[in-house]
């Protein structure tokens, strides 16, 4: 029986099993995945809650295992992965100390069905790393979006021109500020 396409079944399933025991992770990644790609963003949000606010929770080492599991239920359960994998990226680049975490979602993001990260996976990653100081990695990204026939959005520019800004360089951000003109990005 395939109950992954079965929303209200699975969510059912899941409910019944949980009034028996905790679920486990594995489950709770499989059940995110469901919720994320039947696009019931709220309930995937609650899971995730639910999950960080259990006691005597490890945070750097759940953090990470979680974070694992959802990469390896998305490859084994399929989904929409631009949509949910640029959700899951701009939480945890929320903050510059989980970036590394968000860098490796972003690195295994072309394995999640053949898929390849768009201008919002690179823009929520660039936004890290421009509110990290970490100029040479965002022009590394830029060029590597560029090659990829991807252009800068107006979140990414302002990412850049606010780092920039930031480091002095406002001969810099004036320039990319023309760039966005020149493109059409702002009148």
């Amino acid at each position: 029986m395939n109950i992954r396409h079965d929303y209200k079944l699975v969510l059912d399933f899941f409910d019944w099993a949980c009034l028996r025991r905790e679920a486990n992770l594995e489950a709770r990644c499989i059940i995110v995945q469901i919720a994320v790609a039947s696009k019931d963003l709220k309930l995937a949000r609650d899971l995730i809650c639910a999950f960080w606010t259990k006691p005597n929770l490890d945070f750097g080492v759940s953090f990470t295992h979680f974070v694992d599991r959802l990469i390896y239920t998305y490859k084994e359960w399929g989904s929409d992965p631009p949509y949910s994998c640029n959700l899951y990226l701009t939480r945890l680049s929320d903050n510059f100390d989980r970036l590394r975490i968000s860098i490796k979602v972003f690195n295994e993001f072309p394995q999640l069905r053949g898929n390849a990260p768009d201008v919002v996976s690179y823009s929520t990653v660039i936004n890290g790393y421009c509110r990290g100081g970490e100029l040479q990695k965002v022009l590394k990204l830029i060029q590597e979006m560029q090659m990829k026939g991807l252009k800068p959005n107006l979140y990414t520019y302002n990412s850049i021109i606010l780092l920039l800004c930031k480091s002095g360089k406002v001969d810099d951000a004036e320039k990319v500020l023309r760039e966005m003109i020149n493109q059409g990005i702002v009148s």
